[in-house]
């Protein structure tokens, strides 16, 4: 009977250890997952501000383009005016 007492106690502390590492393990594994979660969203978070950023300037190019656009028509128009002007006219003054 001894035996079979000191047969269930080694089995236990076998468990035990084979729970408790067990353990270990996935509390790793679960920390390397966590860490790499962080890295990743302070990377996502880097980007949005690039992209932020860069929409910020996007939108002050567009603006300046739209600008000089509407300078360029205004210019065709009255290109486009002094032309009709010109064939309005008669040469020669007659």
């Amino acid at each position: 009977m001894e035996y079979i007492g000191i047969i269930a106690f080694g089995v236990s502390i076998i468990g035990f250890t084979w729970v408790w590492i067990d353990r270990e393990r996935k509390e790793g594994s679960h920390l390397q997952i966590v860490e790499q979660l962080r890295k990743d969203v302070d990377h996502a978070h880097k980007r949005c501000r690039d992209l932020e950023s860069g929409a910020a300037s996007s939108n002050t190019a567009i603006a300046i383009l739209s600008t000089k656009i509407d300078g360029i028509v205004e210019s065709i128009g009255e290109i486009k005016s002094m032309l009709e002007n010109m064939r309005t006219t008669p040469r020669g003054g007659k």
